[in-house]
């Protein structure tokens, strides 16, 4: 059955009549023409229909597909973020502990992090390390669940360090090195603070360049110290549980 082909077809040209360009990438109308002439082939072949029940319920399907992705296609980020915050990972155990050798801080995240090759942030020297949470159906895969925590620690570039550079022009030039460090867009930008010493920072909102990856950073100034936090993954908002849990569990060491 290739009628369902049609629905990339109309992806391809609606940005032309439309004006909009969809939030999902362009496997989404494939996969769901794909996953249409499947089911439609398997009613062709049903055991026991009459022509008329097969043909009703191939029009059906082709309607419900046409209509799926229309609404995909239409489909605004903010209602998929929306849906994210409640239709998550699950419960996360936030059972790990991360602290660095000198244990300035600390901050808890669901499994253990691996260290990372390349720096959080273009020109900064910081180790960084990484935790990714794959979860789909209860098991352990790359899914549509999936979420990256990051946490990195170092040393700025030599113009930002010591206490000469005022909190505002330091988090300009961190707020550059977060941009930089990423193929995305800055969606918003929020002042936040440390738990303890009420050492400052800044909450930068990205969205990368497939247009439904967002990261959400925190980067805090800690005397001669940059720490940086991160969360990623396809429509996580900013305010879900999993990525407030993360953020809220880091603690400067006094």
């Amino acid at each position: 059955m290739l009628v369902p082909l049609g629905i990339p077809l109309l992806w391809l040209v609606a940005p032309a009549f439309t004006g909009k360009e969809p939030v999902f990438s362009f496997a989404a109308p494939v996969a769901l023409a794909l996953g249409l002439s499947g089911l439609g082939l398997g009613i062709g072949f049903a055991h026991g229909w009459t022509l008329g029940t097969r043909v009703r319920a191939v029009i059906a399907l082709i309607l419900v597909g046409y209509f799926t992705g229309a609404f995909l296609y239409f489909m605004k980020k903010e209602w998929a973020e929306a849906l994210r915050k409640h239709v998550g990972p699950g419960r996360l155990e936030w059972k790990e502990t991360f602290e660095p050798e000198d244990k300035g801080f600390s901050v808890k995240l669901p499994g253990k992090v691996r260290p990372r090759d390349e720096s959080a942030l273009p020109g900064w020297e910081l180790k960084t390390y990484r935790f990714v949470y794959a979860d789909q159906g209860g098991k352990h895969a790359k899914g549509v669940f999936t979420l990256a925590y990051d946490v990195a620690h170092g040393t700025p570039p030599a113009d930002l360090a010591g206490p000469k550079l005022g909190d505002d022009d330091w988090f300009e030039k961190a707020k550059a090195a977060v941009v930089a460090g990423c193929d995305g867009d800055l969606k918003g930008v929020r002042p936040v603070t440390a738990r303890k010493g009420n050492h400052p920072g800044r909450e930068y909102a990205i969205v990368l360049a497939d247009g439904a990856t967002n990261r959400i950073v925190r980067v805090y100034r800690i005397g001669p110290r940059a720490v940086y936090l991160a969360v990623e993954g396809a429509f996580v908002p900013d305010d879900a549980d999993y990525v407030r849990a993360f953020f809220e569990s880091f603690v400067v060491s006094e």
